[in-house]
């Protein structure tokens, strides 16, 4: 199963959400696919442009894809850890903290860059 939007705004994304929730049964996995849904995705269409969200389910995972033609991802943004100087740095102005906090609530986080488009790629096992 397959749900699919372009132009991302708030109500859109609140729209997918209602839709993840209509399907999803587990109260952890729903409030993991919030967090993702929503830092991802507002950071999508805050900072790209021709934003789009496609969501796949499947019996085992479901896998969240988010693409823009926005400036790329900075790469220390990127490769935040729980021991890494940035972090605290993050927690002071904010950059690449969402990022952080996703990587660490999903099962699978990639980032790539393609065709001057970020696409982010997660996913949560069910």
């Amino acid at each position: 199963m397959k749900y699919s939007v372009e132009d991302l705004n708030i109500e859109k994304l609140k729209n997918a959400m209602e839709f993840v929730k209509s399907i999803v049964n587990d109260n952890n996995l729903i409030f993991k696919l919030q967090m993702a849904v929503d830092e991802i995705g507002s950071n999508s269409f805050k900072y790209g442009k021709k934003s789009k969200l496609h969501i796949y389910f499947n019996n085992e995972e479901i896998h969240l894809q988010v693409e823009n033609s926005g400036n790329p991802i900075p790469k220390e943004y990127l490769e935040l850890n729980d021991d890494n100087f940035f972090l605290s740095q993050s927690l002071s102005r904010g950059g690449g903290l969402g990022l952080h906090i996703i990587k660490n609530l999903c099962d699978d986080f990639n980032y790539i860059r393609k065709e001057e488009k970020n696409i982010i790629s997660i996913k949560f096992k069910k």
